[in-house]
């Protein structure tokens, strides 16, 4: 015995309100479900997977990116940019772990980069600017 599948309207316009979506969203999201057959069930093929409440948000996310043009909006121009400044900072994570024999086989620009990373993070500007 299988369980029905759940009426995910309620569900969907729940977390709509509750991620202050716009309420278009809802209509873009209920379309979209018809058109693509989308059961949202626990039981059910392993492929598609069984969490329907993770098949909802990915549905609504769709949803947002057809109706409304996220990229432009000034919110997503400034989570890109966080998200660009976190990849640097997470690549200047990974040249603190680098070994003398990292060093030794890196090309000529890895080892500029890292080169800089160590005059910025390391070196004291003040001599520098002591002697002019």
């Amino acid at each position: 015995m299988t369980p029905p599948a759940i009426n995910y309207l309620p569900v969907l316009f729940k977390f709509i309100t509750a991620m202050s979506f716009p309420l278009e969203t809802f209509s873009i999201a209920k379309r979209l479900a018809e058109h693509l057959n989308l059961a949202f069930s626990i039981a059910g093929d392993p492929k598609m997977g069984r969490y329907p409440d993770a098949q909802m948000m990915a549905l609504l996310i769709i949803a947002c990116k057809l109706g409304f043009d996220l990229e432009k909006t000034p919110a997503w121009i400034n989570w890109a940019t966080a998200t660009e400044e976190e990849e640097r900072n997470d690549h200047m994570i990974e040249l603190e772990d680098v070994t003398e024999g990292d060093i030794l086989m890196m090309r000529d620009d890895k080892l500029d980069e890292y080169m800089d990373w160590v005059e910025t993070k390391w070196l004291d500007n003040e001599l520098e600017t002591n002697r002019k």
